[in-house]
């Protein structure tokens, strides 16, 4: 469903002719997952909302077979894209 979901927004901005840029990786997803778990997981602030609970729980229940993985992949997809767009995240508190 999230693939088809960004597949339409990614087609919606072509046919707008907004400009973008697609997004891929070759890497296992889990594996991809793991290299930035701890940031997700440790060091990302979600606003507390009743919305964001729930997207977060996908987050923290993330696991090698877990049914949905479609929330802890898209929020570590957009870190990868943003580390590959300025270099580093910028983590304000340790």
């Amino acid at each position: 469903m999230n693939g088809q979901i960004g597949l339409k927004f990614y087609n919606d901005c072509v046919g707008s002719q907004i400009p973008v840029d697609g997004w891929y990786s070759r890497q296992d997803k889990y594996e991809r997952i793991m290299a930035n778990f701890d940031v997700i997981t440790q060091k990302l602030m979600i606003l507390d909302t009743i919305a964001n609970r729930e997207f977060a729980q996908q987050i923290y229940t993330f696991k090698i077979d877990c049914e949905h993985d479609d929330n802890i992949d898209c929020l570590n997809n957009a870190l990868m894209a943003y580390i590959l767009v300025f270099g580093s995240l910028k983590i304000l508190f340790q």
